[in-house]
């Protein structure tokens, strides 16, 4: 196991959950963390104790020395400042945006494709967008039966998503509303969420895709090594404090077999087969994805659609991180919590 961790951004929603996890693995030592401001000191609870926050600049300027930092930044300070660490740290995982589709950067779902962490010596390795890890994981058992022809995903995803100040504002908005009334059609009022549903997630690009579809599409790709998959998707906000989920259809290029298909899923780690669905606060704070409603779908002559729901940021981030680093660590058979972290 890596000695000497940092963590980068550990007081956003991510960091909080990735925080919790660690308190519960005895083998791991103290963390360092880091601010994603340049000159900022502050304390975090952890272990009946705390932790100093550090600002990103203090701990350049201490030349503090990391054998994995880990960095839960968003995507725009990651491309800005991350590269200042590169001399510094052994190993970087990164888990915004910035450099997931770099070629030479592995995007890392341990369940799918952890064994690209033990083919070459590296540096930086990416985890993915939330959304994506609903996806991909889901994706994953079907791959090993079939040839994956086309995907079409609509997401439902989580306040908790666009992070902890969206999250609080919303709860508190959640209290005060009569979601009865209409909304005009200012462009301010498309953005209210409470009782209303955003059928966009980050700006349109010029091909008519958000950038949080176009993640999903290139991203699912990468992981799955299937460059040339058909992937259409539609990502929409929901007034739903935690989990995102996913309504997806699949086309195969052989007769698909729907006991076989639950049996793949049944032995996929990380997956449960939960019929006939679960919801996302069912889902909200277990590690576990979950998939139901699955059946044959008419739309193709060869295909099936499901539904699929998981914390996003426990598996769908804080989770995922953790794993990696286990894995990269040597250590992914070890207990968390009474629980194995990695199954298989």
């Amino acid at each position: 196991m890596f000695k000497t961790i940092g963590i980068i951004g550990a007081r956003g929603m991510v960091g909080s959950e990735l925080l919790k996890l660690w308190a519960d693995y005895k083998d791991l030592p103290r963390p360092i963390l880091l601010s994603t401001r340049p000159r900022h000191t502050s304390k975090l609870p952890f272990k009946g104790s705390s932790l100093t926050v550090l600002g990103f600049k203090d701990a350049l300027d201490k030349r503090l020395r990391f054998d994995m930092l880990l960095s839960l930044a968003e995507t725009d300070w990651s491309k800005r400042y991350l590269p200042l660490f590169f001399e510094s740290a052994g190993m970087i995982l990164d888990e915004s945006a910035a450099y997931r589709m770099t070629s030479d950067v592995p995007l890392i779902i341990p369940e799918i494709n952890g064994a690209l962490l033990q083919q070459h010596p590296l540096r930086l390795i990416a985890s993915p967008n939330c959304t994506t890890v609903n996806l991909a994981m889901a994706l994953a058992p079907l791959a090993k039966l079939y040839t994956l022809r086309k995907v079409i995903v609509a997401s439902y995803q989580s306040i908790s998503g666009a992070g902890r100040s969206a999250h609080d504002d919303h709860l508190v908005a959640t209290k005060k509303a009569d979601v009865t009334k209409p909304l005009g059609m200012a462009p301010a009022d498309a953005r209210v969420l409470t009782g209303n549903l955003i059928p966009m997630i980050g700006t349109l690009g010029r091909d008519g895709f958000s950038e949080e579809e176009t993640k999903v599409i290139q991203e699912t790709r990468k992981i799955l090594d299937l460059p040339d998959l058909a992937v259409s998707a539609t990502c929409v906000r929901v007034p739903v404090a935690r989990s995102h989920s996913l309504a997806v259809w699949v086309e195969t290029l052989e007769m698909t077999d729907i006991k076989a298909i639950r049996e793949s899923f049944r032995a996929f780690p990380g997956i449960e087969l939960k019929e006939p669905y679960c919801t996302p606060r069912q889902a909200a704070y277990h590690h576990t994805l979950y998939v139901g409603r699955l059946r044959q779908d008419p739309l193709f002559d060869h295909g099936l659609s499901f539904w699929v729901t998981g914390d996003n940021l426990l598996k769908g981030a804080a989770l995922n991180v953790l794993q990696i680093m286990l894995l990269l660590g040597k250590a992914a058979k070890q207990d968390i919590g009474g629980k194995r972290i990695l199954s298989g």
